[in-house]
């Protein structure tokens, strides 16, 4: 009995995994390059700087999987100074959550910055369990 009590103690813990993803594209710009994120993920984080010219700065947007609280957390920042793959300065523009029903329900949302004069627009749309990035999404 004492062995059983401590193997069930060393299990090791379940993952949860995001239960919906998201789909994010940039306006001005070529629709079909987007950022895709699916159903699946752990937790963990990912940039992308856009460089809408070659001078600093440029404008970011990083998303957040909390799969414990089943929420992406979305930033859309300006980056100041960058070294390599590491951002060393920037200024948060925007900050969303969206939770499994935005996801599920295929709901979209838009996040609207001026940026070096221009509007730019990132568009966020909840992507179901069921499809994935290749899907057309």
């Amino acid at each position: 009995m004492a062995t059983a009590l401590l193997l069930a103690a060393c299990a090791p813990e379940e993952v949860k995994l995001m239960e919906f993803g998201l789909s994010i594209s940039l306006s001005p710009g070529d629709p079909t390059d987007r950022l895709c994120y699916e159903a699946g993920r752990d937790e963990g984080g990912q940039g992308t700087i856009f460089e809408i010219d070659e001078e600093l700065p440029h404008l970011s947007i990083y998303q957040e999987a909390a799969p414990e609280d089943q929420v992406y957390r979305v930033r859309v920042s300006v980056v100041t100074e960058y070294e390599g793959m590491m951002v060393k300065s920037e200024e948060l523009l925007e900050q969303r959550t969206y939770d499994r029903a935005f996801g599920e329900g295929r709901n979209e949302d838009s996040i609207s910055v001026d940026f070096k004069g221009e509007q730019h627009t990132f568009t966020i749309r909840g992507l179901p369990a069921s499809e994935r990035c290749d899907d057309g999404t």
